[in-house]
């Protein structure tokens, strides 16, 4: 979806190579703080959307930190795997809070996590030559 994007393509070269980058030209320094800036305000959004959900103190954004990090790993490291994986996730919890207890909830998605790395290393969707080992 994004393989043409002069975006994608300026940061993929920014990260290849920072010197390359700023010799064809590419502000290094505006795109590393336009990526920061890109990134803060996603998480301020994601706060604020999740802030009404929960009681909101220092260490509430663990969770679902961490369920996301689920997602995106379940998911193999692809956009469309993370959405698939986090639907899935979200799906299996609300079954598992409805049918067997909210106490199992996290355990339920963790024990995902776990059968996946053990079964898949690279997730769901990823291929072994997307960055594997």
């Amino acid at each position: 979806m994004f393989s043409k994007d002069t975006f994608r393509i300026v940061y993929e070269g920014l990260c290849e190579n920072r010197l390359g980058a700023s010799l064809v030209g590419i502000s290094v320094w505006k795109t590393t703080l336009f990526a920061w800036a890109w990134g803060a305000a996603l998480g301020a959004l994601a706060g604020v959307v999740i802030a009404p959900l929960i009681f909101v103190r220092y260490i509430s954004g663990t969770m679902p930190m961490l369920k996301g990090f689920t997602a995106i790993a379940i998911g193999g490291l692809t956009t469309v795997g993370s959405i698939m994986a986090g639907l899935l996730l979200g799906i299996m919890e609300a079954y598992t809070v409805g049918l067997i207890s909210s106490e199992f909830a996290d355990a339920i998605v963790f024990s995902v996590l776990i059968l996946v790395l053990l079964g898949r290393s690279y997730g769901i969707l990823g291929r072994t030559e997307d960055g594997g080992m």
